[in-house]
């Protein structure tokens, strides 16, 4: 993976686009923004609901349908 221009059938391609790298800091000022709500409301159902919503996000903005 040290290679950073890959061929066009590498799996790993996608890493290196901007596209990728955009979502990716989207994905984690997502992921900070709700465990600075976590932890400012630390109520255990709160926090495991907020938990699995972020993470359906996440996945939802990672998805490299077109």
């Amino acid at each position: 993976m040290q290679d950073r221009t890959p061929d066009e059938g590498h799996f790993y391609r996608r890493f290196f686009t901007k596209k990728h790298r955009a979502k990716r800091s989207k994905a984690k000022l997502l992921w900070i923004g709700m465990l600075s709500l976590m932890l400012l409301f630390p109520y255990p159902p709160l926090i495991v609901t907020m938990f699995l919503f972020t993470t359906f996000l996440t996945f939802s903005l990672m998805d490299e349908t077109n």
